[in-house]
């Protein structure tokens, strides 16, 4: 083989992956969704970029043990649903991946109806934009109730890999369940979950 052949062939295989096809993009949005819709929120994690859930994990995991030491009755369910699966002593050793799962358990807990409707869904992807510089849009729609819902996320190429990006910056949705736990309350040493808590005189 000439060498010019030879230069060619490894430019080829430097160049990582082949660039993602509109259909391997349609399959990753399909797969999420099928397991998200089934609340199997662990193998959904599987489908996000490793670097948003780790961010969520880094974020949510410690608001979820201090929140976990409230006796707020608003918070206490808050806690029983992110910790779904986990025992107590095991909490603190959470994977990105059980951390994304509780997040949504939780939200599944606050809003059964809906969670309930997601399991009856269908997706069906409309669009996939590739500009060719390891980025995608999807465009799809979800059939709720006989109605048709457009969204869009974003995927990227990542260590050879494409993953779909969270909808929200994970700093966004970390500042959202602080204040949902109310977690921006504090005074002095003692963390106050809510301005209702019942604090016993020590």
């Amino acid at each position: 083989m000439k060498a010019r052949s030879i230069l060619a062939l490894l430019l080829l295989l430097a160049s990582g992956t082949a660039p993602a096809s509109e259909a391997d993009v349609t399959k990753l949005m399909e797969s999420y969704w099928r397991a998200y819709a089934r609340s199997d929120f662990v193998a959904a994690a599987a489908f996000l970029d490793p670097r948003d859930t780790g961010a969520l994990k880094e974020g949510l995991l410690p608001l979820f043990l201090r929140a976990a030491e409230s006796r707020n009755v608003n918070v206490v369910p808050l806690v029983k649903a992110f910790f779904t699966g986990i025992p107590d002593g095991q909490r603190d050793k959470m994977n990105d991946a059980q951390v994304f799962a509780g997040m949504n358990y939780m939200m599944r807990d606050v809003m059964p109806q809906v969670y309930a409707q997601l399991n009856r869904t269908s997706i069906r992807v409309t669009k996939v934009a590739l500009p060719g510089d390891g980025t995608a849009t999807v465009e799809y729609s979800i059939r709720v109730q006989e109605e048709d819902v457009t969204e869009s996320d974003q995927a990227n190429l990542h260590d050879g890999r494409w993953y779909l990006r969270t909808r929200d910056a994970p700093a966004v949705t970390i500042d959202r369940f602080r204040m949902l736990l109310g977690l921006e309350y504090e005074v002095g040493p003692e963390v106050k979950l809510s301005p209702t808590d019942n604090v016993e005189p020590q």
